[in-house]
C-alpha cells in the first residue's frame, strides 16, 4: 500500500505540501508519513469532517491551538518505551520520566480542549498514571524516586541524613540499601503500569494524529485548500492550483491561472503548445487525488473526486531507465505497468504525458489510438497529453488555450512569456493540434532564418 513517504519520493510537488506541514512532534510526522492511501468512504468522510471542524475553530480559538501546538511540540516519541513496557523488562529512571511526562502533556492538551470540545478526537484518561508516578503530587515534568514510594527507602534515607560521614563503611552500607530499595520501586511501578499499555498506546496515536489534524486544517487555510465532496462516477475540479508552482511565481510577482477540469470514466485527450501548462496540470491531478486519499482537502475552489485503487502518473521525469533501454522502451514498460493494473480489475486514475513522444509519428499516433481503445474499454479515467493531430478515436478531446497573441507586440522575454499564455482548458473540437511552436519560437526572438525555413517545411507538410 503506498504512503505519504512513498509518495514524498515520487512527487516534488506532493513533498512541497507535506514539508511545509506545520507538525510539531516526531511522533505526528512519523505517523503522517505511514498513512497508507484509503478509498473508504466512510474514513474519508471522519477525516474530513475532522479539518473542517478544526478549521472553524481555528478561526474562533487560535490562542488556545497556540497553546496546544506549543504542548505539542514538548510530544515525545514513547514508542520504545512503552515497547520496552509491553515486553516486561524493568523500567529504567529516563523510561519513566518519559511516561510521567508523556501522561502529565496528555492531560494539559486535554485540559485545553475541554475549552474547544472538538468532537473529532477523544483524549485518554491518564490520571492513574500521574497519581503511580507522581505521589507527591507535584505535577513536574521530571521523574526521581522519591521517598513516598516506601516507607522503607523513607527510612534508609532519613538514616543517611543522620549518619556520620565519617563512617565510610556505614554510609556504603546505606547507599546500598537505598539502592537495592530504589530498584524495587522500579520493579513496582513497572508492574503496576504494564496494564496502562494500550492506553498509553492509544494516548500517544491520539496527541500525534491531533497534531497531524491541527497542521492539515492550519495548511488548508493558509494556502486556500478545500474539503472535497466524495464522488463516485467522476471527478470534478474548479480552479485546480499547483501549490508550489503558485508559490514560486508569486515569488515573482506572477499570478498562478488556475483550471476547470471534469475527468470521466474514459480517456481524456488534452493538446496544446509546448510550456502551455500540460505536464503540470496532470501533475496537479497526481498531488490532489493522492492528498484527497490521505485525507487532505485539495488546492482548489470545489472539488468532488472519486476515491481509486491506484494513481499512475507516466511522464518523462519519473519513467526509469530498464537495463540502459531507450527512452522509448523504458516508457512502454510504465505504459505497460498501467495495462497489468487496469486488466487486473483494480479502479485507475491513469495520467500520461506525451504518449509515444519518443518514437516516430505515425507509430507514435498508433499507440495513442490503441491505448485510448482500451481505456474506453476498460472504462477508465485517465488523461493524456499529446503534440499528435489526427487521434481518430473517440474520446473527449480538451485542449490548452494558449498563446494569446493579440496581446503581444514585438518581441518577449522567456521568463515573460506566461504572462501571454491563456491556460484555460477549452473543449478541442477538431482533430488537428495548434500549431504553436514556431510562433513560440519567434516571439523570443529565436534566429529569423530558422524561424522561416521551419516554416516553409510545416506549409509544404500541410498543404
Amino acid at each position: 500500500m503506498k504512503t505519504v513517504k512513498n509518495i514524498m519520493n515520487e512527487s516534488a510537488g506532493f513533498r512541497y505540501i507535506i514539508d511545509n506541514l506545520q507538525i510539531m512532534s516526531s511522533s505526528g510526522r512519523k505517523m503522517l508519513y505511514e498513512t497508507g492511501i484509503s478509498k473508504s468512504v466512510e474514513k474519508l468522510s471522519k477525516e474530513f469532517a475532522g479539518i473542517d471542524e478544526v478549521r472553524h475553530l481555528l478561526e474562533i480559538h487560535p490562542d488556545i491551538f497556540k497553546e496546544i501546538r506549543e504542548k505539542l511540540n514538548l510530544l515525545k516519541d514513547i514508542h520504545n518505551t512503552l515497547s520496552i513496557l509491553a515486553s516486561g523488562p524493568v523500567l529504567n529512571d529516563i523510561d519513566l520520566f518519559e511516561i510521567k511526562q508523556f501522561a502529565l502533556l496528555n492531560e494539559e492538551i486535554s485540559a485545553l480542549n475541554w475549552k474547544l470540545n472538538l468532537n473529532c478526537v477523544r483524549f485518554e484518561n491518564l490520571r492513574q498514571i500521574i497519581s503511580i508516578l507522581d505521589p507527591e503530587r507535584q505535577n513536574i515534568p521530571h521523574f526521581y524516586i522519591y521517598s513516598a514510594y516506601s516507607y522503607e527507602l523513607q527510612a534508609i534515607r532519613d538514616k543517611m541524613k543522620k549518619c556520620d560521614l565519617s563512617d565510610i563503611s556505614g554510609y556504603e552500607e546505606l547507599r546500598h540499601q537505598e539502592q537495592s530499595a530504589e530498584e524495587n520501586i522500579r520493579k513496582e511501578l513497572s508492574l503496576k503500569l504494564i496494564p496502562f499499555t494500550v492506553v498509553l498506546q492509544s494516548a500517544l496515536k491520539t496527541l500525534s494524529y491531533l497534531d497531524i489534524l491541527v497542521a492539515k486544517s492550519e495548511q488548508s487555510l493558509i494556502l486556500g485548500f478545500c474539503k472535497p465532496d466524495i464522488s463516485n462516477d467522476r471527478t470534478e475540479y474548479t480552479s485546480l492550483f499547483n501549490p508550489a508552482i503558485k508559490e514560486i511565481l508569486a515569488q515573482q510577482n506572477k499570478v498562478f491561472q488556475p483550471v476547470d477540469i471534469e475527468l470521466h470514466p474514459s480517456p481524456t485527450l488534452v493538446t496544446g503548445a509546448n510550456m502551455g501548462g500540460k505536464t503540470v496540470l496532470l501533475k496537479t491531478i497526481f498531488i490532489s487525488q493522492y492528498l484527497f486519499q490521505f485525507g487532505f482537502y485539495v488546492p482548489a475552489l470545489s472539488a468532488k473526486i472519486v476515491p481509486l485503487d491506484e494513481i499512475i502518473l507516466s511522464h518523462g521525469e519519473n519513467i526509469p531507465e530498464f537495463n540502459g533501454l531507450s527512452s522509448f522502451a523504458a516508457e512502454m514498460l510504465n505504459i505497460n505497468k498501467i495495462l497489468i493494473s487496469v486488466k487486473s480489475g483494480k479502479k485507475v486514475l491513469a495520467l500520461i504525458d506525451e504518449l509515444a513522444r519518443t518514437t516516430n509519428p505515425d507509430e507514435g499516433i498508433s499507440i495513442v489510438n490503441a491505448m485510448i481503445d482500451l481505456l474506453n474499454e476498460y472504462k477508465v479515467s485517465s488523461v493524456i497529453t499529446t503534440h499528435y493531430s489526427g487521434i481518430q478515436n473517440q474520446c473527449r478531446k480538451l485542449r490548452v488555450k494558449g498563446l494569446m497573441t493579440e496581446k503581444i507586440k514585438g518581441k518577449i522575454k522567456f521568463e515573460d512569456l506566461n504572462n501571454y499564455m491563456d491556460y484555460s482548458i477549452v473543449e478541442q473540437l477538431e482533430n488537428e493540434v495548434p500549431a504553436e511552436g514556431l510562433k513560440i519560437a519567434e516571439i523570443m526572438g529565436v534566429d529569423e532564418e530558422l524561424i522561416r525555413k521551419a516554416g516553409d517545411y510545416f506549409n509544404k507538410l500541410n498543404v
